[in-house]
């Protein structure tokens, strides 16, 4: 049976591609209020030394438009 993501629910993953600091630690994708959305984490540390998430949520990216744009929009 395939996943069915829950209503303000995200799920993250490991990061496998990740090469830098500044590249998420985690990402993801969930629904919030019935809307689908991306999430990417980073482990952080306070200035008192704690250990903290921190994450960002955006919309998702639809790589059929982000690949298929002409070339006659390249600015170069």
């Amino acid at each position: 049976m395939a996943y069915e993501p829950q209503d303000d629910t995200i799920t993250l993953f490991m990061n496998d591609r990740r090469e830098t600091e500044k590249q998420p630690l985690m990402t993801g994708k969930g629904l919030v209020k019935g809307q689908e959305v991306r999430a990417a984490a980073w482990k952080n540390t306070s200035k008192s030394g704690k250990s903290y998430m921190s994450i960002k949520l955006s919309e998702p990216q639809d790589n059929a438009k982000r690949f298929d744009q002409p070339k006659s929009d390249i600015p170069f």
